[in-house]
């Protein structure tokens, strides 16, 4: 089964909760009823660098609801 990645700033930067939560189950389910599945992905500094992580929808939840995520650059 192929999957897509969705980036996490949708929903950590690109829209105000609740608004950005819907976007981003929208963009799960229609990822889904294509036949692949979806992975969303995001990326936070460490004391040891930057660490790449995927999130399940429970934790885009979360994500979608805490307004104070810290953008990175590579």
């Amino acid at each position: 089964m192929p999957t897509v990645a969705l980036e996490s700033t949708v929903t950590s930067h690109g829209l105000p909760y609740p608004h950005n939560l819907r976007l981003a189950l929208r963009l799960e389910e229609l990822v889904r009823a294509g036949g692949a599945a979806c992975q969303t992905l995001t990326r936070q500094l460490t004391d040891a660098g930057i660490a790449s992580a995927v999130y399940t929808s429970s934790r885009v939840f979360a994500l979608s609801q805490h307004g104070r995520a810290e953008k990175t650059e590579l």
